[in-house]
């Protein structure tokens, strides 16, 4: 699938209108499940070209899915044979996205630092009563934490491989600032299907909960930057680790992965469709 710059129709803005177009006003759970379910409207009107290839036959249909235990936002369902087909939905305006986003995936040794660490961390606030305090012990933490992982080769590896085999089938980004739906297949994610010839690592910046990761062939070689950052913060905040969140009462440390220089990683994407929708 080569690229393909759509024009924008006139069936496809009244389209857009008629389903109140897309939220272009910030990145909430909430408005971006709203702006999910616009963009599965959208791509089941006869006049998006996106749509169209993701739905061969009138027996296609795409459909919402979400849900914060899977990474489909929506699935393109054969009716009759029941066979399905998962995207993923990825809004961009500013700054990165996530490839992932769990509690799970840290070496046993460092996640049970982590949780011995966060446990301490919620009885000394206890005594100081400082949330500026939790907040630099939870981000020493998490920087302590990154420079024990930052020449773990085997841990960088398996967590890039993992992300990709369990990834979506396709993903779609709309790109807000241009009005623009980028349509790509899994295999485009280069990064993200691991080389098993290279060796990963981390730069990481002293006190800082995120590293880029990087990699090379071996010590001698040029480093290439990945564009993938590793990223440790806590589920729901320092508020419900220590206590004082009327909404959480659990916060556990949270291993994300995320997407860097978004622009220039579309850009790069060798078979992709997109269409303009503004």
């Amino acid at each position: 699938m080569q690229e393909e710059m759509i024009p924008t129709t006139t069936l496809i803005k009244q389209a857009i209108r008629r389903k109140g177009g897309f939220k272009k006003d910030g990145s909430t759970h909430h408005s971006g499940i709203k702006n999910e379910h616009n963009i599965v409207a959208f791509l089941n009107t006869p006049g998006s070209t996106i749509g169209q290839y993701l739905r061969p036959t009138p027996n296609h249909i795409v459909t919402h899915k979400g849900g914060t235990q899977t990474k489909a936002d929506a699935v393109v369902a054969n009716q009759d044979t029941k066979e399905e087909f998962t995207l993923s939905i990825k809004n961009h305006k500013t700054g990165t996205f996530d490839w992932l986003n769990s509690t799970k995936g840290f070496p046993e040794d460092i996640q049970n630092i982590l949780k011995e660490r966060t446990k301490e961390i919620k009885v000394a606030y206890k005594c100081h009563q400082n949330l500026d305090t939790s907040r630099d012990e939870i981000d020493n933490m998490f920087s302590t934490a990154l420079d024990s992982l930052k020449n773990n080769h085997c841990f960088l590896l398996e967590v890039i491989n993992t992300i990709f085999n369990k990834y979506t089938d396709a993903i779609l980004v709309n790109h807000e600032k241009k009005g623009e739906l980028i349509y790509f297949e899994k295999k485009e994610l280069r990064e993200l299907q691991g080389f098993t010839d290279y060796i990963y690592y981390l730069k990481h910046k002293e006190g800082t909960c995120s590293a880029q990761i990087m990699r090379r062939q071996n010590p001698d070689s040029e480093e290439i930057n990945t564009n993938l950052r590793l990223r440790l913060v806590l589920n729901n905040g320092v508020n419900a680790l220590v206590g004082t969140s009327s909404k959480n009462k659990i916060s556990v440390p949270c291993l994300k992965i995320q997407q860097d220089g978004v622009d220039d990683f579309i850009k790069k994407i060798e078979n992709k469709i997109i269409e303009k929708y503004n």
